[in-house]
């Protein structure tokens, strides 16, 4: 109870200065607020109005907003012509949400001044009239150009506008009067919005050159982003290493830079940030696919299957999943599983063509060449586009050369060219079994040719046209293209009979027995280069 009895005495020592107590209450009250009154007596016409005046200040100084404001109410309807009073008038209207009377006041007062600017401002923002509230803080501004705080309001105005360009030209005036990492760190952010990149790099620069903690990491990745930008990825991926440094347990940091190891192949470094990433995001399941899969890059095969077999114990049914798992199996020599795991790949997403080509993989190593070519077979009506179809149709076509059905080969062959005349494997490959045959060898030459010109350095091309050479009778012409070739391709137990075969047939007996040992070095079960060395 103690506690409030001075406010209680200084209430009544007010109601006597108002109506009961004269000059002489007045008196005692302006002693007690000596030094901090607002107003000098001799400004006041209106002997009521400073006593309105003086009490409203004091009711300030006590924590009375709307016992302030009715008193300087008092007092601006005693004297509107004073200045001071309406001043304080607006502000306490403004301090009680008495928005409209503030502002009504505010447009009374003298418009030379940067209180008066300020004011109107406060006013404006509170009514969200955004555009009389940055005309104001502007206004304010040209009368005192040293305060930060003012720019600060006008950058914001001009953002709020989306006038980034403004903003950023706006808050380059914080900067200059208030240089702080995170003011330069905010400007460049405007800068960025703006488009501003060149001058956001600078602004992110001097943010880090002023603070390279752990509170600043937000440069950092403000200039990997621009880094990216420019195309210049080593600096990009040196501050975002930064940026992970300086927060590893930020699991979106560490993310993006798995994305820049996996990107870089550098998967040593993208295994452990993988493994860092795991225990701050248990819920992302993601990592923990992503985590496979560079294992399995990495040949890790039993760490591999052991993730995405928990992947598919917890998800069941998810393609990526089961996808992995299948090559991991298939590497593993599981083909069993492999077989399984890829038929649940082709049923989940019938339209994806690595689904069947490993399941039709599995196959060929099962020595299941028919059940290979009935998977190609069952998957191409499935499929969305030209690229994907030859994708099954040219193990399609292999296979049943494999299996000695030349002329369905043939066909599927020739349909992969139809569909896409340029296809430089589908070319070599038909004009080389043309050429092994012995027929239709003008047009397997003409095939051949068109493959080299789409890629005149492939080796089993270049082999190719020697053997279509060879098989022309064109000799000489046939050895100079198989030399090349075995320069290009050196461990090719076909290639080095080719090259024996074409010495052989210019007469150049030791060169030829040469290259044909030098086969069965490669392929010692080589029937026919035996064959070739007994005659």
């Amino acid at each position: 109870m103690k506690a409030y009895l001075p406010v209680f005495a200084l209430i009544a020592l007010i109601l006597i200065a108002t109506g009961c107590g004269g000059r002489s209450a007045i008196k005692n009250v302006q002693d007690a607020e000596e030094g901090n009154q607002r107003i000098a007596e001799e400004d006041i016409a209106d002997q009521r109005a400073y006593n309105y005046f003086v009490n409203g200040s004091i009711f300030e100084t006590i924590g009375e907003p709307y016992l302030a404001f009715q008193q300087y109410r008092e007092a601006l309807n005693s004297y509107p012509e004073s200045q001071e009073i309406r001043y304080s008038f607006a502000t306490a209207a403004l301090r009680i949400k008495e928005y409209d009377a503030a502002l009504t006041a505010a447009r009374g007062l003298s418009p030379d001044n940067e209180r008066t600017w300020l004011l109107l401002a406060s006013c404006y923002r509170v009514l969200d009239s955004a555009r009389q509230a940055l005309y104001a803080y502007q206004r304010a501004a040209e009368h005192d150009s040293s305060d930060a705080q003012l720019f600060y309001q006008i950058a914001a105005y001009y953002q709020r506008f989306e006038m980034f360009d403004s903003a950023a030209v706006a808050f380059r005036r914080v900067t200059d009067l208030s240089p702080a990492y995170n003011t330069f760190q905010q400007l460049a952010t405007l800068q960025m919005r703006a488009g501003m990149y060149n001058e956001a790099l600078e602004s992110y620069l001097q943010a880090v050159a002023m603070d390279s903690s752990v509170s600043n990491v937000r440069s950092f990745l403000g200039l990997v982003f621009i880094y990216e930008n420019r195309g210049e990825r080593d600096k990009a991926l040196e501050n975002l290493e930064i940026a992970a440094r300086l927060a590893p347990r930020d699991a979106l940091i560490l993310t993006r830079l798995l994305t820049y190891y996996e990107d870089n192949n550098d998967y040593d470094r993208a295994i452990e940030t993988a493994k860092q990433i795991i225990p701050l995001a248990p819920q992302d399941n993601n990592i923990v696919r992503r985590l496979g899969v560079l294992y399995y890059a990495v040949d890790s095969l039993r760490l591999a299957d052991s993730l995405f077999t928990s992947l598919l114990n917890f998800e069941g049914n998810n393609a990526i999943d089961l996808y992995y798992a299948g090559r991991t199996a298939v590497m593993l020599d599981d083909y069993e599983r492999a077989k399984k795991n890829f038929t649940r790949v082709t049923a989940l997403a019938d339209s994806v063509a690595d689904g069947w080509l490993n399941l039709g993989l599995v196959y060929r190593l099962q020595d299941s060449t028919d059940l290979e070519i009935a998977t190609y077979e069952k998957g191409l009506p499935f499929m969305n586009n030209i690229l994907d179809s030859i994708g099954l149709l040219f193990p399609m076509g292999s296979a049943f050369e494999r299996i000695g059905r030349f002329d369905r080969s043939v066909e599927v062959f020739e349909i992969i060219i139809d569909l896409q005349p340029q296809h430089a494997p589908a070319l070599n490959y038909l004009g080389y079994m043309l050429a092994d045959k012995g027929i239709r060898l003008n047009e397997a030459r003409r095939m051949i040719e068109r493959a080299l010109e789409l890629d005149p350095e492939n080796g089993a091309y270049i082999d190719s046209y020697g053997w279509v050479l060879f098989k022309l009778g064109k000799h000489s012409q046939a050895l100079e293209q198989l030399l090349k070739a075995v320069t290009v391709i050196t461990d090719d137990p076909v290639v080095m009979e080719h090259l024996g075969d074409a010495y052989k047939a210019v007469g150049d007996n030791d060169n030829a027995e040469k290259y044909w040992r030098k086969t069965l070095e490669l392929d010692p079960d080589n029937t026919s280069v035996k064959e070739k060395m007994e005659r």
